[in-house]
């Protein structure tokens, strides 16, 4: 069953109390206690802090590869090889 955590701060303050009034033997008890809420506070506020910055992240459009887009081909001559052009075809012998 899980405790929530105005539980645990209730049993931590007892534990404090309990700690106060009736010696150190009972700090062991305390030191449990108390972890687990710092336990919790931290991961709550890791979590809280995660989201307040992926809140303005804009999700990029994916980028366009040139070479696998059809239409960024019809600029382009059929052949993608330099030495295939016909400015280099005629130098060749």
């Amino acid at each position: 069953m899980a405790v929530s955590t105005e539980d645990l701060e209730r049993a931590r303050a007892l534990a404090a109390r309990i700690v106060t009034e009736f010696g150190d033997r009972f700090l062991p008890l305390f030191e449990i206690l108390d972890a687990d809420y710092e336990r919790r506070r931290t991961l709550s506020e890791k979590i809280d802090r995660a989201q307040k910055l992926s809140a303005p992240v804009k999700r990029r459009a994916p980028r366009r590869n040139p070479r696998t887009n059809p239409s960024a081909q019809g600029a382009r001559s059929s052949s993608s090889h330099p030495a295939d052009s016909s400015a280099t075809r005629h130098h060749h012998i």
